[in-house]
């Protein structure tokens, strides 16, 4: 770990539950979580938490990327099944 002495490698071996805690805490919220995952990249000077930031930021963008997929390909046989109903309703 960088030579670095027994107190510090200690000291940044392991991280305290409080801390996970506020981490997910975090990354729930929608556009503070990117953000959030971004800084714990930068500034993490642990690598469990660097690489939990890394994994996390591919997730999400991932994630968005099949929702705007789904959005592009189902937007208007949603919007057609919602237009149904609503005519349904005035008829009756």
């Amino acid at each position: 770990m960088n030579g670095g002495t027994r107190a510090e490698i200690k000291k940044h071996s392991t991280i305290s539950v409080g801390n996970w805690i506020w981490t997910i805490i975090l990354s729930l919220i929608p556009a503070v979580n990117v953000i959030t995952f971004i800084v714990l990249i930068i500034a993490s000077k642990n690598s469990s938490k660097r690489n939990f930031a890394i994994s996390a930021l591919i997730v999400t963008f991932l994630l968005v990327l099949l929702y705007l997929t789904g959005i592009l390909f189902f937007y208007d046989p949603i919007m057609g099944l919602f237009t149904n109903v609503k005519n349904a309703t005035i008829l009756n």
